[in-house]
């Protein structure tokens, strides 16, 4: 479990200087994922792309007790 990560991204691999992955709410009961942005927009599925995360930003994951089942579509 982790409220902050930071990933450093290497300069010579990837054009982004860092990925950011933060939680709300989250605990020993939180362990659904409620609603999910990356970098400011909200995100309507569960997956985003290689490229995105190689570009860096913040990914902010609210979590919560029950699924949001509407986040479980590919």
């Amino acid at each position: 479990l982790f409220d902050n990560i930071t990933i450093h991204l290497d300069s010579e691999y990837y054009s982004g200087n860092n990925l950011v992955i933060k939680t709300i709410n989250n605990s020993d009961i939180n362990i659904y994922i409620q609603e999910i942005s990356f970098n400011g927009k909200p995100l309507k599925a569960l997956k985003i792309s290689h490229q995105e995360l190689v570009n860096g930003g913040e990914l902010l994951i609210k979590m919560g007790p029950t699924p949001n089942k509407s986040l479980m579509r590919w």
